[in-house]
Formats: structure tokens, C-alpha cells, sequence
């Protein structure tokens, strides 16, 4: 199919393949799988307008999976946002998440149904994340003249996003999506941008004020220079001798209410606490659990170098974060996703034209790739129990509204702490 495809691009002449984007999207709404394959061979040839399609596909395959989990809970929020009640005198005492609510109730104002609200919300994610793709690829020469550095580095920030963490931590997934874009912005000394995005992934999940002391930090580091040896030397040491503190900086950093106490104590050494969950959990859901940070690894030995480079320190910051999260495999798990796409970041903009730097973006976006698959297996139940995703993938986006879990599905599939049942 995708040869017939790349046999029909190949028969149009080259001054109207302009003219063909517009087609794309429009086939893309008719099938976004079709028009997926339509888009393929031109983003192949490097045609950037074209991946913001690939991005759309992703969105719309993660926006109608079904609301389980955290998801759940979500979608009743979601579909509750019917008046703006916050109390912005309590807010930092109460609830510092109020833009999910807010969003939530726009979107309740045009009846919109929790799918479209996430796919609206993830293919924003996937369009900023494409577009820093492409501002990284205006700076590296070797990204803009080389066919297979562009397309390994376009695949590696596709697979970068992790797709089930917006489908079903919605808040956590959109924020820590927004973060990274912030981060690169203020990289750019685009100062005003990066910040406002900063504060909008903070309304939507406060654990992003963690980010707070990284960016002085990693501006501090930029009139310091740490050898490698001694960067790893700090890494270790954090990882043999860090028992709860991240806990402790957690409360310090974000104050002694009740609303920080309660998560602190949950992710630390409650339910989603390390000691609780490798209690409860079997060895092949921690292995596949651990299996998620796996990027962050070679990540890490490529980026710890000399750098001085803004987003280089955020991104050593960021790796110390993890070395103190063990208390939490929890948060070490979350906050993984943030450092992986932050030193992935710091790794396209240092790229070479070397056999080196091929093999090591390679083997990084080989990595984005098995963590995918490691949530795919993860997801199997939900994926083989469920079919609206495929669906919407093969028919018209104009029937979005038709393609919903109703209330009697839900009722029917997902239980009240929201598992399949």
C-alpha cells in the first residue's frame, strides 16, 4: 500500500505537490489511516507541513482509546465542568490543577464529548512537538541535509511523546508535554513564551514546579564546569544514598498544605510509594515498568559532558531529580518522561555528521520505539477489549461526535476505580 501510494506521489509533477497537502488533509479526514499512508512518502522526502499529519494519527488513535485508569476519573471531571466555581483565594491551598477545569468547562460549553476534548488537546501536544522538531532541525546542519538523521530524529520525537500517558494521565501527559516545549523555548532565550508555557504546565500539573529549581540551577551551571567523572561521581552517589528525599523537597518546595502533604505521602510511601508497589507488583510488571526509563540511559552517558548549554544542565539537572525518586518508583517513572525528552532535545541539537552520532541516534530512537511497545504490552487487554480507536482510525473525522463511549459502555466495561472489567 504504501509503495502504491509513493508510485501515485511520484507521477504528480513537483510544482503542485504544494497544492497536495491541502488533499492530504482532506483524506486524512475522510481515513485518517489512509490519509497517513498518503503522507508517508512525502514526509520521506522531507516535506515538514507533511508530519504534522503523522502527529494528527497519533492523536487520533490516543484519543479514543478508553477512559481507564486515571482516565476515568477524567472524564467525570471532565463532563462535571459545568460552572467555574474555583476559589482562586484558596487556590494554592486547595487545588493548584485548575486549568484542566477550566478547559473542561469551554469545552462543555460546545457539548463536546471527552474524546474530541483530548483529541483537540493531544494534537496540540503532537503540532508543538513537531514544530520544535523542526526549529531543532534549522540550527543542526546534519538534520537538514541528511535524509536519515531528519527522518530517525522525526520518528524519535514521534515515539518520544508518550502516547498512553496523555490517553490516560491526561494531566500529567499534557503537562509534561508542555514543559519540554517550554524548557527549549527558554534554551532560545525566548523568555516570555517559555515562561507563559511554563505556567501552563504548572496549572495543569503542580509536580512541574520541580522544574522551578532545575532552571536556576542549570542557569547557575552555565559559570561552573563539571568533568564527566564528576557528574557521574554525583549521579552515583545520589542513587546509593537518596532514600525519601524526594519527598522532603517535594513538601519544601511546594509548601506545608493539604493538598501536597496528602500526594506526598501517597507517591512516597503510600500506594504509589516503592516499597508498596514492589510488594504488590510481579516481576514482570516491574521489569516492564522499569523498562520505561530505558531511553534516559543512554541519553545519559551521551549528554553528561562538558556542556554548558542551558537545556545540557536541565537536562543533568533533570537525571538528578530521578537519582532521588527512588523512594517512588512512581514519580521516577513520571518524571522519566520529562528528562528523556529534555536530554533528547540536548542530543538532536549536538548532532554530528559522524558515523557515531548515526549509530547513537539510532540506538536512542530505538529506544523511544521499545518503550511504545513496552505500553502497547502493557495496554494488551485494553487494546484487545476495545475497538471505538480503530474505528475512528479507518472512518470519517466528521463522525467524531458519533464515535463515543457512551455512559451504558462505560457502565457495562469499566468498573468504579476504573479497570476493565
Amino acid at each position: 500500500m504504501v509503495q502504491f501510494v509513493g508510485a501515485i506521489n511520484k507521477s504528480i509533477p513537483v510544482d503542485s505537490r504544494s497544492q497536495n497537502l491541502v488533499l492530504n488533509w482532506c483524506v486524512f479526514i475522510i481515513s485518517p489511516i489512509l490519509g497517513t499512508l498518503f503522507a508517508i512518502p512525502m514526509v520521506r522526502r522531507r516535506k515538514y507541513a507533511y508530519t504534522y499529519i503523522l502527529g494528527a494519527a497519533f492523536a487520533v488513535f490516543g484519543a479514543f482509546l478508553p477512559p481507564t485508569s486515571d482516565a476515568y476519573r477524567y472524564r467525570i471531571e471532565m463532563l462535571s465542568a459545568t460552572t467555574l466555581d474555583i476559589d482562586f483565594d484558596t487556590l494554592w491551598i486547595t487545588n493548584k490543577d485548575f486549568l484542566y477545569w477550566v478547559l473542561s468547562y469551554i469545552f462543555n460549553q460546545f457539548n463536546s464529548t471527552f474524546e474530541v476534548f483530548k483529541l483537540v488537546l493531544f494534537i496540540g501536544c503532537y503540532s508543538l512537538y513537531i514544530w520544535m522538531y523542526h526549529d531543532i532541525v534549522k540550527q543542526v546542519d546534519v538534520l537538514r541535509k541528511s535524509r536519515k538523521f531528519y527522518l530517525l530524529g522525526l520518528v524519535g520525537i514521534l515515539f518520544s511523546i508518550r502516547l498512553f500517558t496523555l490517553a490516560v494521565g491526561i494531566r500529567f501527559g499534557l503537562a509534561s508535554t508542555i514543559v519540554t516545549i517550554a524548557m527549549y523555548l527558554l534554551y532560545k532565550h525566548e523568555l516570555v513564551k517559555g515562561l507563559l508555557l511554563y505556567i501552563v504546565s504548572a496549572t495543569l500539573h503542580f509536580s512541574m514546579l520541580m522544574f522551578a529549581p532545575c532552571i536556576i540551577m542549570a542557569v547557575l551551571l552555565k559559570r561552573i564546569t563539571l568533568a564527566r567523572y564528576v557528574k557521574f561521581a554525583i549521579i552515583v552517589g545520589l542513587i546509593v544514598f537518596s532514600s525519601s528525599a524526594i519527598g522532603t523537597i517535594l513538601t519544601s518546595l511546594l509548601g506545608d498544605n493539604e493538598l501536597v502533604t496528602r500526594n506526598v505521602d501517597a507517591y512516597v510511601n503510600g500506594k504509589w510509594g516503592t516499597e508498596s508497589i514492589m510488594s504488590m507488583a510481579s516481576f514482570g510488571g516491574l521489569m516492564f515498568s522499569l523498562l520505561r526509563i530505558l531511553p534516559v540511559l543512554p541519553l545519559t552517558w551521551f549528554e553528561t559532558t562538558k556542556s554548558k548549554s542551558f537545556i545540557s544542565n536541565l537536562g543533568f539537572m533533570l537525571v538528578l531529580v530521578l537519582c532521588i525518586s527512588f523512594s517512588s518508583i512512581t514519580l521516577l517513572l513520571r518524571y522519566s518522561n520529562v528528562t528523556a525528552a529534555i536530554l533528547f532535545v540536548s542530543f538532536l541539537l549536538s548532532l554530528k555528521d559522524s558515523r557515531k552520532c548515526l549509530k547513537r541516534l539510532k540506538l536512542v530512537t530505538y529506544g523511544f520505539i521499545m518503550v511504545f511497545f513496552v505500553y502497547v504490552y502493557s495496554q494488551r487487554d485494553i487494546l484487545t477489549n476495545s475497538h471505538l480507536e480503530y474505528m475512528v482510525m479507518i472512518s470519517p473525522i466528521s463522525l467524531l461526535e458519533e464515535h463515543t463511549y457512551t455512559e451504558s459502555w462505560i457502565q457495562q466495561n469499566i468498573d468504579s476505580e476504573g479497570e476493565l472489567k
